[in-house]
Order: C-alpha cells, then sequence, then structure tokens
C-alpha cells in the first residue's frame, strides 16, 4: 500500500511539473476563496495537504496576495469590458443585457 501512494504523489508531481495543473493555485483561491468565502488558512492547509510546498507558495499570506490580485483583475476586466462594449450590466458579468 505504501509503494501505491509513492507512485501517485511521483505520477502526480510529475503532471504538476509538465504544468497541466498548475491553474489549480488560481483556481481554488477564485472558487473556494473569493465565491465561497474560505479563508486563507484553510486554503493553506489543503495545498500542504496536497504537497504542493514545493511547487507553489502555500503560506497563508501567499494565498490572500492571490485573491487580492484577482480580486482586482476580476473587476479591472469587468470595468473595462463594460466600457469597451458599452453593455448595461445588471449585477453581474453573466446578466448582461447587450
Amino acid at each position: 500500500m505504501r509503494s501505491g501512494r509513492v507512485n501517485v504523489k511521483v505520477q502526480y508531481c510529475q503532471h504538476w511539473e509538465q504544468g497541466l495543473d498548475s491553474n489549480l493555485f488560481v483556481t481554488l483561491p477564485f472558487v473556494f476563496g473569493l465565491k465561497r468565502g474560505v479563508g486563507a488558512e484553510t486554503l493553506s492547509e489543503f495545498f500542504s495537504r496536497l504537497r504542493l510546498e514545493g511547487h507553489v507558495g502555500c503560506s497563508p499570506s501567499a494565498l490572500r496576495t492571490v485573491m487580492y490580485t484577482l480580486e482586482r483583475l476580476l473587476l479591472e476586466t469587468a470595468a473595462a469590458w463594460e466600457k469597451a462594449h458599452s453593455i448595461e450590466f445588471s449585477g453581474s458579468p453573466l446578466d448582461c443585457r447587450c
């Protein structure tokens, strides 16, 4: 059983290094941090349990920085999109009336 866990870890690390799952570090803070309100400490624990410390910054402060940056970029993008396309929003970018 122990060797099975090692193989899974090795395969996952190789998968990560190929860049196929690198968006996990952005997707999880977006979905769980920004959309669902999960705190940076909990996200940090989750990344640590996946043993990703060697691949990405997993500290709560690093994850807070990612979430703040994502929030700022999303707001800037929505504002630029609205301005460029003269779209009237009713609350969400998905609820636009063109």
